[in-house]
């Protein structure tokens, strides 16, 4: 699980807010609904997979506290109740999307491939393919909500 904090870098938060409700799988959009995007994809990134428990009382020094802030705690604890738990979807493409979002931004801004696959943990191909200008942008921002490569058309001739 990565760490747990409250702490969100700007490219980030961002990229978050440029997100929309379409990336997020069902649960992670009711969790949205409640609590903003924002919080809904730090506790998809922190708990994505899980089973989320959301005690009826919490302190300030408990995981989900520092994580999202007490007023979104209660937000949650007021929407979902206390004692059940939670499955929280992985939301594999709202994370990717907000992933290559602030890979393409950091780019623009001059770092360097190697220094992108670094940070990202991802290898040189795969950070050319998120850069590599498209004809058309809005293929790109298809493919990416869609979580998927290109289609390719074939031509059958008869």
């Amino acid at each position: 699980m990565p760490e747990i904090t409250n702490q969100t870098d700007e490219s980030l938060a961002e990229a978050m807010r440029q997100i929309d409700m379409r990336h997020l799988p069902g649960f992670a959009r009711d969790i949205a609904e409640q609590v903003g995007i924002e919080a809904a994809i730090r506790i998809v990134s922190a708990y994505g997979g899980t089973r989320l428990y959301i005690p009826l009382a919490i302190g300030d020094e408990h995981p989900l506290a520092v994580l999202l802030g007490r007023e979104d705690v209660d937000k949650l604890r007021a929407a979902f109740g206390s004692g059940p738990q939670l499955d929280v979807p992985v939301a594999v493409i709202a994370l990717r999307y907000a992933r290559n979002l602030r890979i393409r931004k950091a780019r623009d801004e001059g770092e360097t491939i190697v220094s992108l696959c670094r940070r990202f943990k991802l290898c040189e191909r795969a950070i050319r393919n998120i850069v590599a200008p498209l004809p058309d942008d809005r293929k790109r921002k298809h493919r990416e909500a869609e979580g998927a490569k290109p289609i390719r058309q074939v031509v059958i001739q008869k």
